[in-house]
């Protein structure tokens, strides 16, 4: 992906039924939620830390944390189109992105 910069957006984070999977919900621009799933190495805490292999805790625990995207383009109106770890490419409002806490290697082949 040519405009590939990488960010990160707040969700809240639950195991998946796979150990090393996690899913996430993210809330995108229309104030719906958005509940995608990706590799474990793609989330964080809150604070920016990478995601344990412990972390939440239990199955059903939500934890509020970090997911890494990719900005694909401005949309105007303070809503930037993101793809996700999944794939998908979603509409989210500018003031919800933040620094991603690292770098996605360009050779990865889920966006980011």
């Amino acid at each position: 992906m040519a405009n590939s910069e990488s960010l990160a957006l707040p969700c809240k984070i639950t195991r998946s039924g796979f150990s090393n999977e996690r899913v996430f919900r993210i809330e995108v621009a229309d104030g719906s939620i958005y509940v995608g799933a990706c590799p474990r190495q793609y989330c964080f805490t809150g604070t920016g830390q990478p995601l344990k292999e412990n972390q939440p805790a239990e199955k059903g625990k939500i934890i509020e944390g970090l997911v890494l995207a990719s900005r694909v383009r401005e949309e105007g109106d303070g809503i930037i189109l993101v793809s996700v770890p999944d794939g998908a490419v979603l509409p989210v409002k500018t003031a919800q992105i933040q620094k991603a806490p690292r770098e996605v290697a360009p050779n990865v082949p889920v966006q980011p």
